[in-house]
Parts: structure tokens; C-alpha cells; sequence
């Protein structure tokens, strides 16, 4: 080290003088002018923390004030571990989350108010990172259970009747379903309205689950719902009560009553059952041909989409997933199908059957047991898996993507139907996709499939 320091220009000498005489070690005095002195002292100390550090490297630990990485063997950083911001705080220069932590510093040391617990700043964090995925379907469910999904509870209970999608995007929510008699199709809501405040508070300030707490109100509560129509705003008070949200209806149509209808409003473990019945009813009654009608359905699960495409199909391919880290799940379905080998079918879909009534709707097409008359449907072809974090929450992820068994990806741009419609060949209104169709006669999907079952029959009957 003293050559070098010669090197520099710097002369040592060595003092004379000792502060103890009881000590062999002499002090150095440096005669040199006071920069170089300091570009001398940085010297020492860098080349000091290098060794330290090389040598801290070598045994395998961690040293002091530097990040080693002794682990993956990539050599040592220098990079001190901590800083200072420009308030003068230190930070972790290597944490990715520093911008973070300095707000929380700010904010736990200035705000005027009380800021919240660690545990909902955790949970708000989340919820942050999530709504900057767009993906609503993957969520953070809350260690009380709020909320186990991107939409409202399919079941019955206390509510205004309709089946609602949150939009975490736009923090709206969709209508996708109503119901005829039930109080949001009375007062005059239907699929496809974007209900934007409750109460006359905007959903956007209010939250998720502040928003469904309001429509899960005690019986009796009225809630004023703003919504909007396209361009339109409507206002209407609904009062709160029990409601039960069908799941499978059922008749027969056509002119020599040998069609049979099914209206499947969720296909979930209870529409599962009940197609199951409502196609016995039907097959009893002696139909010929028959029309599922899938227009508005939306959620449900894999399994039930499975026994339901089943009763369809036969025991043969419904889906093919394709997850996050490569791995490829196959659904089959398993037993005889409930339809006679041969007998025409219709699947009507519209713009809101997603989810679930997708993987139906996109086997029966593939595998050419029927046809799909309607518009492209929703494109919701992703399936999430439950992570359960530190403090009993749970953390909802897409990880893997359906596609139809001719290998379709269904996510982002849905089904394309066999025979497409939109709107305008429905009178330029949209569909209200709860109950049976008012008039049956006068549905123009109803009409095309009905024309497409009959000429079918009209072929089987003549022969080749």
C-alpha cells in the first residue's frame, strides 16, 4: 500500500512520538495536500471492502453492507444494500418495491388521518396489481370469502333477480342475465345494461364490494340503480327480496309439437341435473328434434360443462386446457348421451353465453352433432386456479386457456356460429336472455332453428 501511496505523490514519515508507551505500533502521519489525502482514503476503503467482501464470498456468507450472492457462484456487488432517499431515509436500493415503501414511509409518518392496517394495505395493494392485469377474472377473495368470483352469486337469495358481471377495467357492472317476474327484469332492465351507480353513488368510488353489498341488502331495502343503454341513462328503484334464479326451462315447439325446447340459464351443477330431466321430459313427450338455448348464459363450472355436453355428445373430447407452465388437461365426458344417435339439434348463443356454456357449445359444433345459430359468443375461455396466501386469502389466477376439441381458443374472441345473426335480425333490440322467450312464435333465433330442425327431419324422412 505504501508504494502505491509514493506512487501518488505522498510522503510518509513516521512519528516520533508515541501516544502510548506501552504500544509497538507506530501512528503514520501523511504530509500531502488534503485531496489527495481523500482520493487516498477512498482508496483504502475500497480496496478494504473488497477484500472483506472477497473474502465473506469465499466462506459463503453475506457481508456487511454489500450484496453477495454466494449462492449462484456470479462473483460480489458492491452495491450497498442501503441508501439514502432525497428525504434522507434510508432504503433498500435492491428492493423492487422502494417507490412503495417510501409513499407507506410518508404517508405512516404525515398523513393527518389514520392509515389502514398492514393487512388491507396488503389486500389494496393486490387489488391494484390485479386491476392492471384487465384480466376480472383473476381476484383476490378476501380470508372472509367475499366475493368468490368476477360476478354476483348465481344462486337465490335476497336481490333484485339478475345475473351481474363486475368490469374491474371500467368498475362497472354488466348485466348479463334477467329474469321475467323477478324485480330487475320488472323494472326494466336486461342484458347488456352497464349499471354505473347505486344509490347515486358512482361505482367507480365505491368498490366492489361495497357494490354488491348494496344489492344484498336486507329484504324490503329499495336501491336506486342508475344504468346506461348504449347512450342512454335510465334510473330505476328496485326493492330487495327473495329471489330464486331458475336454472333449466322447458316445452315443446312447432307446428306438429315434435320440437323440444331447452332454456338452460346457468350451467352449473343444478342446470347439469335439470337438462338431464328436461331432456327425459321432452323425449317422452315424443320430440323429434331439439333446441338448447344457451343465449345469456354465463359462469357454471368445467364439470358441469362436462356432464352437460355429455348428455349431448356422448362420451367424447369437451375441451383441451392449456396451462401456464406447459401442461395440457383434457375433458371428457363419460356415459351414453341423453339425445338418440341422430336426432337434430340447434344451440342458440349469443353475445353473452361465456364461460362454461362455451366449452358446451364449442363440443357440440366441433364434433358435428349440432348447429350453433346465433352471434360469436363472449370469448371468456380462460380457468383460474386458487393460490391461498399468508393471511387466509386467496389469490385467484388465470393460468390456463380452453380450447374446443379441434383445438379453437375460445378466450378473446368466442365461438363463431354455424349460422350467425346479430341484433338487427332481432328488430335492432337486444336479447333479454331470462325466462322463455316472450313469444316463442316471433323469435327470429327460434324461427331459424326451427326451419333448420324441420328441413332435417323433412331429409331424414325422404331418405337419399
Amino acid at each position: 500500500m505504501i508504494p502505491m501511496l509514493r506512487r501518488l505523490g505522498i510522503s510518509l514519515e513516521t512519528d516520533a512520538v508515541r501516544e502510548d508507551p506501552n504500544s509497538s505500533v507506530d501512528r503514520l502521519k501523511a504530509i500531502a495536500p488534503p485531496k489527495v489525502v481523500a482520493l487516498a482514503v477512498t482508496m483504502i476503503l475500497f480496496v478494504s471492502a473488497a477484500v472483506g467482501a472477497m473474502a465473506g464470498h469465499a466462506l459463503g456468507v453475506e457481508h456487511t453492507g454489500s450484496e453477495v450472492d454466494a449462492s449462484e457462484g456470479q462473483g460480489v456487488s458492491l452495491v450497498p444494500l442501503m441508501e439514502l432517499n432525497r428525504t434522507g431515509r434510508a432504503v433498500r436500493s435492491s428492493d423492487r418495491f422502494t417507490v412503495l415503501r417510501e409513499a407507506l414511509d410518508f404517508l405512516e409518518e404525515e398523513y393527518i388521518g389514520e392509515v389502514p392496517t398492514e393487512d388491507v394495505l396488503n389486500q389494496a395493494a393486490i387489488d391494484g396489481v390485479l386491476a392492471e392485469l384487465g384480466d376480472r377474472y383473476s381476484v383476490l377473495v378476501r380470508p372472509d370469502g367475499v366475493l368468490s368470483g368476477p360476478g354476483a352469486p348465481d344462486l337465490g337469495g335476497v336481490g333484485i333477480g339478475a345475473r351481474l358481471e363486475w368490469l374491474p377495467d371500467r368498475k362497472r357492472l354488466l348485466v348479463t342475465q334477467t329474469f321475467e317476474g323477478l324485480p330487475a327484469a320488472d323494472a326494466g332492465l336486461r342484458a347488456g345494461d352497464l349499471v354505473v351507480s347505486v344509490d347515486g353513488e358512482p361505482l367507480s368510488w365505491m368498490g366492489r364490494e361495497a357494490v354488491f353489498a348494496s344489492l344484498r341488502a336486507p329484504a324490503g331495502t329499495e336501491v336506486r340503480i342508475g344504468y346506461r343503454r348504449d347512450e342512454e341513462a335510465f334510473d330505476a328503484t328496485i326493492t330487495l327480496r327473495e329471489v330464486e334464479i331458475p336454472t333449466v326451462d322447458h316445452e315443446v315447439l312447432g307446428s306438429e309439437s315434435n320440437i323440444g325446447y331447452v332454456r338452460m340459464h346457468s350451467v352449473g351443477e343444478l342446470g347439469a341435473a335439470g337438462l338431464a330431466v328436461a331432456l327425459t321430459d321432452l323425449l317422452d313427450l315424443g320430440v323429434a328434434a331439439m333446441i338448447l338455448d344457451l343465449r345469456g348464459t354465463a359462469g357454471g363450472s368445467t364439470d358441469a360443462a362436462v356432464r352437460v355436453a355429455g348428455l349431448l355428445t356422448g362420451p367424447r373430447l369437451v375441451a383441451v386446457g392449456e396451462h401456464t407452465d406447459g401442461v395440457r388437461t383434457e375433458l371428457k365426458a363419460e356415459g351414453a348421451a341423453s339425445l338418440p344417435p341422430g336426432m337434430p339439434l340447434a344451440v342458440l348463443v349469443d353475445r353473452f353465453s361465456a364461460g362454461a356454456s362455451e366449452l358446451v357449445a364449442g363440443a357440440v359444433q366441433d364434433h358435428g352433432v349440432g348447429l350453433l345459430i346465433g352471434e360469436t359468443t363472449y370469448g371468456n375461455g380462460s380457468g383460474q386456479t386458487d393460490f391461498v396466501l399468508g393471511d387466509g386469502s386467496r389469490l385467484r389466477v388465470s393460468d390456463h386457456l380452453w380450447h374446443t376439441p379441434n383445438g379453437w381458443e375460445i378466450h378473446g374472441q368466442g365461438l363463431i356460429p354455424d349460422v350467425p345473426m346479430t341484433n338487427g335480425d332481432a328488430d335492432g333490440e337486444p336479447e333479454d336472455a331470462g325466462g322463455l322467450p316472450d313469444d316463442t312464435e316471433t323469435d327470429p333465433y327460434l324461427q331459424v332453428a326451427e326451419l333448420y330442425l324441420v328441413h332435417s327431419l323433412d331429409a331424414a324422412t325422404a331418405g337419399p
